[in-house]
């Protein structure tokens, strides 16, 4: 049987991606802010005002795609595969 190899760079590049949970996206917020000693300092550094940033850390906010844009992560989108039913 012989494997069917992609010669796409970009195509390699992304099947070589690393993908990251939200948790992992949380826990590297959490050593930012650990790193800084005020989370208030690395909510300004971000953008973010830092009420928002205690929400999220805090768990009552959820992680959006700007702050894990900030954060150096890219949201990839999801997709869906429809199997045929069985006849």
């Amino acid at each position: 049987m012989d494997l069917l190899v992609d010669t796409n760079p970009l195509i390699r590049y992304i099947a070589c991606m690393r993908h990251y949970t939200e948790g992992e996206v949380l826990k590297e917020l959490r050593e930012r802010i650990d790193a800084e000693k005020q989370q208030a300092v690395v909510a300004r550094q971000l953008g973010f005002t830092p009420q928002f940033l205690n929400d999220v850390v805090g768990g009552r906010r959820p992680i959006t795609e700007r702050l894990a844009n900030s954060l150096g992560f890219r949201e990839e989108p999801r997709s869906f595969v429809k199997f045929k039913e069985d006849q």
